[in-house]
C-alpha cells in the first residue's frame, strides 16, 4: 500500500527532479540553509544566521510544537548536493472550545529559493 501524506515515509514526486518529503534530523543544516537565504532583506543581503538556530531548537525531540520530522521539504535531487528548495513546518497545538479538546496545526517559516518560485 503506498504512502500517503501524511506518513512519515512519503516521498512525492514533483517533476524535474524535485521530490516532497518530511524531514528526518539529518536535514537540519539543509533546511537551516535554506531558511537563511530566504529570511533576509534582500539578495545580496547578508544571510540571516538566527534562523539555524531556530532550526536546530524546533527539530530537538523535546521541543513543545513539532519534532525532527515535522518540515515538510522540496528537494533537488537533480544537483549533486540535492539541496532543500522549499520547505516549512507545522506546529502542533491542542486547542479548547467549550471543554471540548481538539488538535490545530499552525504552518511556520514557510519559505521557497527564489529560483524556484512560480513553478
Amino acid at each position: 500500500m503506498p504512502a500517503t501524506m501524511a506518513d512519515q515515509s512519503y516521498i512525492g514526486d514533483l517533476g524535474n527532479g524535485l521530490i516532497c518529503r518530511w524531514s528526518t534530523p539529518a536535514d537540519e543544516a539543509a533546511i537551516a540553509r535554506c531558511l537563511t537565504s530566504v529570511f533576509r532583506n534582500g539578495p545580496d543581503a547578508p544571510i540571516y544566521p538566527n534562523i539555524a538556530d531556530e532550526v536546530r531548537i524546533m527539530m530537538s525531540p523535546g521541543y513543545p510544537f513539532m519534532g525532527p520530522g515535522d518540515f515538510a521539504i522540496v528537494e533537488d535531487t537533480s544537483l549533486p548536493d540535492r539541496p532543500i528548495v522549499a520547505c516549512t513546518c507545522l506546529w502542533s497545538h491542542q486547542w479548547s472550545y467549550s471543554g471540548i479538546r481538539f488538535g490545530v496545526g499552525q504552518p511556520e517559516l514557510v519559505a521557497t529559493l527564489a529560483a524556484y518560485r512560480n513553478r
